[in-house]
């Protein structure tokens, strides 16, 4: 009798050691020198990192690497959704000074999502085996793709008191993002964003990733699951951790302010 009641006030405080999910996305494996190394679908991260940021996303939502032409089609499927209509642009504007980045990315996708072309679709709620539903999962991810840039970009120089620039439809992802910042994309800045990016696109299982996937199993729009990632992220244990970090840096400026 004891046992069974110490068993029920057992309080389990986490998911230790408890399998959430399954994912054939990436894989970490020894390589031959038995050193660990990160696989997209099979692919090696230090060969994906030679190629583009879009070749990679590519790679994840259609499972293999896209020939010359489907990589010029699907550059321009997110090169179309890269510019923001007006009436995200003119809500952008209205956002107080100093209103933090995160917080005005969150409240714009909350914005954007009414002018999205599958906004109030049925099929979100179809079930999970339809094929309907797995290609705008496919057609939601490249849109949002696309446009989270462009707001991210938009709304910092909106804050510092410049306007928006448009994406340039010949320029690549990362080379768009650092344009639409108003920093010239030089080849060294391009170079190091793309493979930013591109390890970026594998989170496992972190604060913001677990939170987007629990929002995602209520079978809502792809839109809710992002904002409520992105709410996870702002905090100071996740993301908010690096800003505290780059904050640091800038206060320390030179090796030599740097306490011993």
């Amino acid at each position: 009798m004891s046992q069974n009641l110490e068993a029920i006030n057992t309080l389990d405080t986490g998911l230790d050691g408890i399998p959430v999910c399954t994912s054939d996305l990436s894989l970490t494996r020894l390589d031959e020198d038995g050193l660990p190394i990160l696989l997209y679908k099979g692919y090696s991260i230090y060969d994906l990192v030679k190629g583009s940021f879009e070749e990679s996303v590519y790679l994840l939502l259609e499972g293999e690497l896209p020939n010359p032409r489907q990589l010029q089609s699907f550059c321009q499927e997110l090169a179309r959704h890269s510019l923001l209509e007006e009436p995200i642009l003119h809500h952008l504007k209205t956002y107080p000074k100093g209103v933090h980045r995160m917080d005005f990315l969150m409240t714009t996708l909350s914005f954007a999502r009414m002018f999205d072309e599958d906004y109030g679709n049925a099929t979100w709620q179809m079930p999970k085996n339809d094929e309907r539903l797995a290609n705008l999962v496919l057609s939601a991810g490249v849109h949002l793709g696309a446009k989270i840039p462009a707001i991210i970009a938009s709304g910092d120089r909106i804050q510092k008191g410049a306007e928006p620039i448009p994406p340039d439809p010949s320029l690549g992802y990362a080379a768009n993002f650092l344009l639409m910042l108003g920093i010239t994309p030089e080849e060294d800045l391009v170079n190091a964003l793309n493979i930013i990016l591109i390890l970026y696109l594998d989170h496992t299982i972190n604060c913001s990733n677990f939170t987007s996937m629990v929002v995602e199993s209520s079978m809502t729009d792809p839109y809710g699951p992002l904002i409520a990632a992105g709410t996870s992220l702002k905090g100071v244990r996740h993301g908010g951790a690096n800003e505290i970090a780059a904050k640091m840096f800038d206060e320390i400026e030179k090796p030599e302010n740097a306490k011993k």
